[in-house]
């Protein structure tokens, strides 16, 4: 039967009835199947928190001299011998980005979102470190010193 329908179309035509009348027959079902699926995700979806997101970005100031032309001076000496006591501004970005991401520094920020948790909440427990990985992305854009900071919370506030 599938090859009575092949043979009448040439070789290269792709007979397309099939495919309509097959898609005709079963419509209920169709329509049914995508209509309960379509109600359950738009369910899904209202029921969902919301997660409100902040970001900025921090250009990091790289005007230090190195430290080859502060000892051979500014004659380009330094350049020639290509001795770099200092290190890279690549590696100096990465220890300036660590420093930022270090617990540390973060820690005040953290007490302040737990202060503000606990106000709505008394019985709030948040532990740094799950804190620092699902709400907040330090990175370093490629290629550049800007520094950029998001921060993610189901508080809109």
């Amino acid at each position: 039967m599938i090859e009575e329908r092949f043979s009448e179309n040439n070789d290269n035509e792709i007979d397309l009835r099939f495919l309509f009348n097959s898609i005709s027959r079963n419509k209920i079902f169709i329509s049914t199947f995508s209509g309960i699926f379509f109600i359950l995700f738009c369910i899904y979806g209202l029921l969902q928190k919301r997660v409100y997101e902040g970001q900025f970005q921090i250009v990091l100031d790289n005007e230090k001299e190195s430290v080859n032309n502060k000892l051979l001076g500014s004659s380009g000496l330094g350049e020639l011998v290509n001795f770099d006591l200092g290190g890279s501004s690549a590696k100096s970005l990465n220890t300036e980005v660590g420093i930022l991401n270090s617990q540390s520094v973060l820690m005040p920020v953290f007490e302040y979102v737990l202060d503000a948790k606990r106000k709505k909440n008394k019985n709030t427990k948040i532990i740094f470190s799950e804190w620092k990985e699902d709400s907040l992305k330090i990175t370093l854009l490629k290629g550049t010193s800007i520094l950029e900071i998001k921060y993610k919370d189901v508080d809109k506030k």
